[in-house]
């Protein structure tokens, strides 16, 4: 509607009037609904997330810095067990007897 158009004087023309300009303002905002929605996908969208090649070999690199630093661990926890074993020339359980005892219960 222009500035230079008469508005209708008739209660019926002007709630005509009312419905058909709701009835494009509703079309334009699911349009223009659509295109945010579009262009949040495009932005926030699974594709979006990639991730960077440097940042990927970063991670990586974390990844093979703990699992070097478990295998050193490791390492170093096996032979302290041989270290021990060779001391005595047999390990600690066979060195040790055992001493077993049962005792009875007692009657009442």
């Amino acid at each position: 509607m222009t500035p230079g158009d008469s508005v209708p004087t008739d209660p019926d023309a002007l709630r005509a009037l009312l419905l058909a300009e709701r009835t494009h303002h509703a079309e334009e905002l699911e349009r223009l609904t659509a295109i945010i929605r579009e262009l949040q996908r495009h932005r926030f969208g699974r594709r979006a997330e990639r991730l960077d090649p440097e940042q990927l070999a970063l991670a990586l690199e974390d990844v093979e810095q703990t699992l070097a630093a478990g295998d050193a661990a490791a390492e170093t926890d096996s032979t302290a067990r041989k270290q021990v074993t060779r001391a005595g020339g047999r390990s600690i359980a066979a060195r040790c007897r055992r001493i077993c005892r049962a005792k009875k219960p007692s009657s009442m």
